[in-house]
């Protein structure tokens, strides 16, 4: 069993019969399927106030064509163009809600564009040698078990619910407990209130942290089932790979 393939089994709603050329496809992971496994039911997007109606659905569309774009043109990703394209994206994303007189954050507009890259990364066709380098620098999904579980008093009394230890031995709430583990978790925004400018500082840690602490496939080896005899022990998950452990 190839990585790749090992890796996208850690998640649940992978789609690898479905293929990152087609639209449909793209809007069925976001919002169209009928089950939970869908970005819109990821995002928890129904507590913000969105729907599966008009007008919200004018958006998510908008956002497949965009992803759709990005997955199929023949420019080759480095971490500076990745981290432009996302964050344009992300604030496109806030003006097509702004145009609907619907008022979000950038915390919330990030998980909306991470989780589609999830799930399209899983689609049977993302593994592709001119399509792999789409998926080298994406980020992971800053929530409340990779980001923070609370930021109040009242909330910080789930922070019980949420710790435990991904199958990879990967200490959750990753950023607060692994990655900054001094940071005072009552100062930090919620997930979805992050600016920006936090959100950026945030994916730079955890990507200086993964530099420094790589997950390796020797780090999951025991959790393959299977064979991955083919792949080298020091091969390197990027930190994109490694929140699919963190979700395991």
């Amino acid at each position: 069993m190839a990585l790749r393939d090992f890796v996208i089994t850690q998640f649940k709603y992978a789609t690898p019969t479905y293929s990152i050329s087609s639209l449909n496809d793209i809007k069925r992971i976001i919002y169209l399927n009928n089950n939970n496994g869908t970005v819109y039911k990821g995002t928890q997007a129904k507590i913000y106030g969105f729907s599966k109606d008009a007008p919200y659905t004018s958006i998510y569309d908008w956002l497949a064509s965009q992803i759709l774009i990005y997955l199929n043109d023949e420019k080759t990703e480095t971490k500076s163009s990745f981290d432009a394209w996302h964050d344009k994206l992300c604030k496109d994303f806030i003006s097509q809600c702004s145009a609907h007189t619907i008022s979000v954050e950038y915390g919330l507009a990030q998980k909306f564009v991470n989780l589609a890259l999830k799930y399209c990364y899983c689609f049977g066709d993302s593994h592709v040698a001119e399509r792999k380098n789409k998926f080298a620098f994406c980020h992971i999904a800053l929530d409340g078990f990779t980001f923070c579980p609370a930021t109040s008093s009242r909330r910080w009394k789930s922070y019980i619910k949420y710790y435990k230890m991904s199958p990879a031995g990967l200490q959750l709430p990753f950023y607060t407990e692994v990655v900054n583990p001094t940071v005072n978790i009552q100062t930090l925004p919620a997930w979805s209130k992050l600016s920006d400018s936090k959100y950026i500082e945030i994916q730079n840690e955890m990507r200086s942290y993964f530099t420094m602490y790589p997950i390796t496939y020797s780090t999951i080896a025991a959790l393959d089932i299977h064979s991955l005899a083919s792949c080298p022990v020091t091969t390197i998950l990027t930190p994109f790979q490694s929140e699919f452990f963190l979700w395991g």
